[in-house]
């Protein structure tokens, strides 16, 4: 805290003095006395003040202790799924086998492609399947692309690869 600077005690004292030299000059002893106790208390309120402003200064800047954490909010409303900017973590890893796996759960070309016949054509059974299978391939391929370079969180992104088939 900061302390009185001589300056400050000059001058207190100065006023002081001078309401000390007011009070002699005061002839009746009741109103004498009765003025001494007022400036006492001007002066007493007057560094009270001035304590607590230089008080104030001091801690007005000071972090108080933490305190205990108060009671959990109700949950924000949700964002906008799909999308990813806020952060450099998007994308989706493996994106090949999880374009495979999700072209053989959805049975999505048929039972008859299987992945190593999708993967490879010439692993196909028959040659019409190797032949259907190398325009399939070239979508497959689009798809891994769209998967590797897309910003969409993986569900939303496998259902606009593959939509319902009627």
């Amino acid at each position: 805290m900061n302390s009185i600077t001589a300056t400050q005690l000059i001058v207190f004292l100065f006023i002081f003095m001078l309401f000390i030299f007011v009070g002699f000059m005061i002839e009746d002893n009741n109103l004498k006395i009765s003025y001494i106790l007022v400036v006492l208390l001007i002066l007493f309120t007057s560094l009270n003040l001035y304590m607590t402003i230089n008080y104030y200064r001091k801690l007005r800047n000071d972090e108080g202790k933490q305190g205990p954490p108060g009671l959990k909010g109700e949950d924000g409303p949700s964002g906008d799924s799909g999308v990813c900017v806020f952060t450099e973590k998007c994308g989706i890893k493996n994106c090949e086998d999880k374009i495979y796996k999700e072209i053989e759960d959805r049975n999505y070309y048929g039972s008859e492609f299987t992945t190593e016949c999708l993967k490879n054509p010439n692993n196909c059974e028959t040659e019409d399947l190797k032949e259907a299978s190398q325009g399939i391939s070239q979508l497959i391929e689009t798809q891994i692309a769209k998967c590797k370079s897309s910003k969409k969180d993986e569900t939303t992104l496998m259902n606009e690869l593959f939509p319902p088939l009627e």
